[in-house]
């Protein structure tokens, strides 16, 4: 039963990073307004690592243990080849992020792609490679985020459907939310937060991930990634943080 559970939760760690990088995408595209923060010496640009995230390649190697066991998270963001966002014939360029999960009896690699409008710059969608079959997710409601803000703020970035695929008007499986905020990390400093919940009929899951920041915005090497997923009455929740 261990290893059944491992395998598990590893599928739906690299399958909810779909979520995680879209709400980058989304955020990155946001305007000047603010759900809370404003800009002065106290605050903190959290405009730059959203940045950072969606137009560079930055990664990180984060390890947790589960059941007595160690795994180890890797993650990694950087410009992809695509140039079309599959239900579209717009030109576009693609942010890709790799998740690899590597522990006892585990060996998982999700790709999640996102797309934006090359003359825009307007996210198109994103596509989650993660399993044997992609999946598209589609944003109904999308937040502003403002360009500072102070320990202690949040506000939404995106929600939306979870579709049955990748074509136009496919139907709705499940919906999505997406969530910033900046908090006081546990091993110290402030971490910028991203926290992703969806909800499908079979399962719900919930993933935040922080990136310590400065008060410019620059990302430092401390990260975490919490996971938590419920399926079948049993909820399994695995902790990372960088060594």
């Amino acid at each position: 039963m261990k290893h059944a559970v491992q395998l598990s939760t590893a599928s739906r760690l690299t399958a909810l990073g779909a979520l995680g990088a879209l709400a980058l995408s989304l955020a990155a595209c946001g305007g000047g307004g603010s759900d809370s923060g404003s800009g002065n010496t106290s605050s903190y640009n959290i405009r730059a690592p959203w940045l950072s995230l969606t137009t560079g390649t930055v990664q990180r190697t984060l390890t947790t243990t589960f059941q007595g066991q160690t795994f180890t998270l890797g993650i990694r963001y950087a410009p992809g080849a695509g140039t079309s966002y599959p239900p579209s014939t717009v030109l576009a360029r693609e942010q890709r992020e790799t998740l690899t999960l590597i522990g006892p009896n585990v060996q998982q690699t999700g790709i999640n792609r996102v797309y934006f409008n090359a003359s825009t710059g307007d996210v198109l969608g994103q596509v989650d490679d993660s399993g044997d079959v992609s999946v598209c997710s589609s944003v109904t409601t999308i937040g502003t985020p403002p360009e500072y803000a102070a320990v202690g703020n949040s506000g939404l970035v995106a929600s939306g459907s979870i579709l049955a695929s990748c074509t136009a008007g496919a139907a709705a499986t499940g919906s999505f939310s997406i969530r910033w905020s900046l908090e006081t990390m546990a091993g110290g400093g402030v971490g910028w937060c991203l926290t992703s919940s969806s909800t499908l009929p079979d399962e719900a899951t919930t993933d935040k991930r922080c990136f310590q920041i400065a008060t410019n915005g620059a990302l430092g090497p401390a990260a975490t990634v919490d996971v938590s997923t419920t399926s079948a009455g049993q909820t399994t929740t695995l902790n990372f943080t960088t060594p």
